[in-house]
């Protein structure tokens, strides 16, 4: 009675212990449907139209169509549905207001600069990494004289 209760014990505990070692799924992405679509497609002809009517920078233009992108590829979407969101809204959607464009190229930078910030710290972290190993690497020779039954270490 005692051996099969320990054997149903540890049984369990070992079932447990695989459990608990087991991978973890990945992630699940929401899917993007259609109003996700539209949302993300007037804003990338929105801010190509800024660019368009100098209303925006080039570069910045061109940050903003990476991060709306990036957004977009935070979701379970197809390429050609948002190739097709992307024609209709050019076909449809309205030239931007100044304040509009004003407003968009703001978020941009604001964006760009979190960016470089998280981008900086993670190189002053590596750096400091880095130089950690590197001290822990160089270690002062250490030399030992024995006479008799005196050890003298410099």
């Amino acid at each position: 009675m005692k051996i099969s209760r320990f054997v149903g014990i540890a049984f369990i505990s070992f079932t447990a212990l695989l459990m608990g070692c087991a991978a973890s799924p990945p992630p699940i992405k929401p899917v993007l449907g259609g109003p996700g679509y539209e949302v993300y497609a007037t804003e990338w002809v929105r801010t190509g139209r800024c660019v368009e009517l100098g209303q925006m920078s080039p570069e910045i233009g061109a940050l903003g169509l990476g991060y709306t992108k990036s957004v977009v590829q935070d979701f379970v979407y197809t390429e050609a549905d948002f190739a097709e969101a992307v024609r209709v809204a050019a076909a449809t959607e309205e030239m931007p207001t100044a304040a509009w464009c004003s407003n968009r190229a703001m978020a941009i930078y604001t964006k760009k600069r979190q960016v470089d910030r998280h981008n900086a710290a993670v190189t002053a972290d590596q750096k400091a990494w880095d130089d950690s190993a590197k001290r822990n690497q160089i270690r002062p020779s250490v030399y030992c004289n024995t006479i008799g039954t005196q050890t003298i270490c410099q």
